[in-house]
């Protein structure tokens, strides 16, 4: 990925800074087109053009602003926003952005959840106030109890179910990990939490329901 980066930087960063100095808006419109007609095969160079059309540096106040409106029209997921906010600074999210962004509010580049071994602390979150998390590639989103705001994160899903204490949580789907104190209801191939339906993935159907027994669940 960030070989990826550097051929993208290396051959087309001087085109869009040229472009943005000729007519700003019109190269984000056209930033933007291109990521949502599907013209270019791989989202990556729109949302590097974007990152550097966001930057005062390489363009006016306006344009930058300008940009940053239209972030969500090319940051689409939250892979996109994440992918966006390395080609803008490097490694660190800038939360500022994030709180631009239609798509992913209360986001952080890490995390420590507090009480089950540590992961670099950027936010704090006790296990408690944890419904389940989603897995999204190389990204977890933690839904949190009494409808908070998601916490979007780069960590994998292995990774986040070793730093999770076996006795609250357990992985249900290859996309899931749920705490257990948080069921409402359960059936063979779905668990609910709150309104959200998870589905019991066939793998781990027989660990869940011998926890479940274990746990006295009914």
């Amino acid at each position: 990925m960030y070989l990826h980066c550097l051929l993208i930087h290396k051959n087309n960063a001087s085109n869009i800074r040229t472009c943005l100095s000729l007519d700003g808006k019109k190269t984000v419109d056209t930033i933007v087109e291109f990521s949502t007609s599907g013209r270019a095969p791989k989202n990556d160079p729109c949302l590097f053009a974007l990152a550097v059309a966001s930057t005062p540096d390489f363009g006016s106040l306006d344009t930058s602003l300008y940009a940053l409106s239209q972030l969500s029209k090319v940051a689409r997921i939250g892979t996109h926003l994440f992918q966006f906010n390395e080609f803008k600074d490097g490694t660190v999210v800038n939360e500022q952005l994030l709180r631009k962004s239609k798509l992913v509010r209360g986001a952080v580049a890490g995390i420590k959840i507090l009480g089950n071994g540590e992961m670099k602390p950027a936010l704090k979150i006790e296990v408690d106030k944890i419904a389940y998390i989603e897995g999204l590639k190389n990204y977890i989103k933690i839904h949190l109890v009494n409808g908070s705001r998601p916490v979007l994160t780069k960590l994998t899903m292995k990774a986040a179910e070793e730093k999770l204490s076996p006795d609250k949580c357990i992985r249900v789907h290859k996309s899931f990990i749920i705490l257990l104190d948080k069921i409402t209801s359960f059936r063979r191939d779905s668990i609910r939490i709150g309104e959200k339906d998870i589905p019991v993935g066939k793998s781990y159907r027989d660990n869940f329901f011998k926890r479940i027994n274990e746990k006295g669940y009914k």
